[in-house]
């Protein structure tokens, strides 16, 4: 009988991934809305591989993150996700960047945190089935390193994109790379993640689609809006009518807070096959050859020592980007032009 998509995706969650072993423990956090299909598909493989496997489920939260905690029993959870060695965050707002993840995650050294909230099967067969897992290490790899060793990373679009920002090797690099064998935070690949030093990029961001409250996008836009920044700060914001005032209006609500225009993070999307906007942020972010960048709040596990605490989190998705480290070209209109970036890049698709 032919396998089902569930049981490939629950196979490579499992095994290639997390990369889980006998004996191990792994709770799958979940509510009313989440894809149950799957999340038992992930307690068969479970089960045969003699891996504990728990699904906590609850009420479907009002919101994401802090908010979706509102139907949790916090210390419950908090005191269960202490004692495994893996979790895979599945209900529907996801529980990243709320106060039980915070602490769990500063707190169990050993744990393995997936990301998938409640996506559909397909998407994660995408995401999870469609590259070789050792290509795309190298690849990140490869892309971390280099990064660590130049003084700027420049992000360019012929939307209109150009900022640049100094690098922080302090910071921390993260790679969603098909590896989520080791403790730490990971989200569906493919992708690799950079956090800029504070204060340092100028220039302006040209987006076409802006995620700030759910996994549907609050705007999606045929022409750029532009957000202009100084020292790391959106200073002003235009372009696209539409996405300029939500954005605007937006940011009134959070006026009182300091890091809420402040840049957190430009995230580039390696997922082959992927190309082009879907109006889903968990697989827009990961789009091939898009940058993905965030403003607002950045976690101290990521931004040591204090991050870049703040009430909101903006996402803004920017196809096809062009990439240099220092001077050096990586990236042209989405596609690896660097030889040595390119070779790697042309073996990864399945």
């Amino acid at each position: 009988m032919e396998k089902s998509k569930e049981r490939y995706v629950a196979e490579a969650m499992i095994n290639e991934y997390l990369k889980m072993k006998k004996g191990e423990c792994l709770a799958i956090t979940a509510d009313q809305d989440s894809n149950f299909p799957q999340l038992e598909a992930y307690l068969d493989v479970c089960h045969e591989n003699e891996i504990a496997c728990t699904i906590l489920k609850t009420a479907t939260p009002p919101g994401q993150s802090k908010a979706a905690e509102v139907t949790v029993p916090a210390d419950a959870t908090r005191e269960f996700l202490m004692n495994v060695d893996c979790w895979i965050d599945a209900g529907s707002m996801g529980l990243l960047y709320g106060d039980i993840y915070e602490y769990v995650m500063e707190n169990n050294k050993k744990m393995r945190y997936m990301l998938t909230i409640n996506l559909p099967t397909d998407m994660l067969y995408e995401m999870y089935c469609s590259f070789h897992v050792d290509k795309m290490v190298e690849l990140t790899n490869l892309m971390k390193k280099t990064y660590n060793s130049s003084k700027t990373m420049t992000v360019r679009s012929s939307d209109g994109m150009d900022i640049t920002f100094e690098v922080d090797a302090a910071n921390f690099v993260s790679m969603d790379n098909g590896d989520a064998s080791v403790p730490g935070m990971y989200t569906p690949p493919a992708d690799i993640n950079f956090i800029p030093k504070q204060e340092t990029a100028n220039g302006v961001i040209a987006c076409r689609a802006v995620y700030a409250a759910a996994q549907e996008p609050d705007t999606l836009s045929e022409k750029p809006a532009f957000l202009h920044v100084k020292d790391g700060k959106v200073t002003l914001i235009d372009g696209d009518k539409t996405t300029a005032d939500f954005l605007n209006k937006w940011y009134e609500k959070f006026e009182y807070d300091k890091n809420a225009k402040m840049i957190a993070h430009v995230l580039v999307g390696l997922l082959p096959e992927s190309n082009e906007i879907k109006a889903y942020c968990v697989i827009d972010e990961r789009i091939y050859g898009a940058a993905c960048w965030g403003i607002g709040h950045v976690s101290s596990l990521d931004m040591p020592p204090e991050g870049q605490p703040s009430d909101t989190h903006v996402d803004v998705i920017c196809p096809k980007i062009t990439i240099l480290f220092d001077d050096k070209l990586i990236m042209e209109n989405g596609e690896f032009v660097h030889p040595e970036f390119k070779a790697i890049a042309d073996a990864m698709t399945k």
